[in-house]
């Protein structure tokens, strides 16, 4: 710890070994200091913070939802980014997850507005998201003109949801986001 305490964060350690040192509880604290003093917040890219959100440590998952919130600079912070996290598997392996989980949703209903359709149409049809992106519409956070009438119609029906135009394009993406399109 001494040793790594007097190196140059930016130099000679760099943010991989930095990431790789928040995740060792023996040196957590070195590294957090470490970090504030080698990088700026704005330094850091959004996808260096995926490791720790996905710690099987407390501390560690709570330091990068802190950070974020706090440090990073709000400018650089992306829907994108938010709506791929929860997509990824790890969401429901992580132990920590939830508070991954609660930090994307909480961003991404304060940018409903950012939200694209076929994103909306997924997270509605996703267990994890459902009951959030219902009441982000309620609460009128996404607006009429982000929703799909036509999709809404195809959900009336078996029949219609089967030849829906983007159940057929889900089905042909390699990477969907839900497995199990059945009605």
């Amino acid at each position: 710890g001494k040793l790594l305490g007097q190196r140059d964060p930016r130099e000679d350690l760099g943010l991989e070994v930095l990431q790789r040192m928040l995740l060792m509880s023996s040196s957590f604290e070195l590294a957090k200091k470490l970090l504030k003093k080698g990088f700026r917040p704005s330094e850091i890219p959004l996808n260096w913070f995926e490791e720790l959100f996905f710690s099987d440590d407390y501390s560690v998952t709570q330091y990068a939802v802190e950070y974020l919130k706090k440090d990073f600079p709000k400018e650089q912070l992306e829907v994108s980014w938010f709506q791929s996290l929860l997509a990824t598997k790890r969401m429901e392996s992580a132990y920590y997850s939830y508070m991954a989980r609660d930090y994307a949703q909480s961003y991404l209903a304060k940018n409903a507005a950012k939200l694209d359709s076929d994103w909306i149409k997924e997270a509605l049809l996703d267990d994890n998201m459902s009951y959030e992106v219902r009441g982000w519409i309620e609460e009128g956070k996404i607006k009429p003109k982000q929703l799909d009438l036509d999709w809404f119609k195809s959900l009336l029906s078996p029949k219609a949801w089967k030849e829906s135009t983007w159940v057929a394009a889900q089905e042909k993406k390699a990477d969907r986001w839900i497995q199990d399109l059945d009605y």
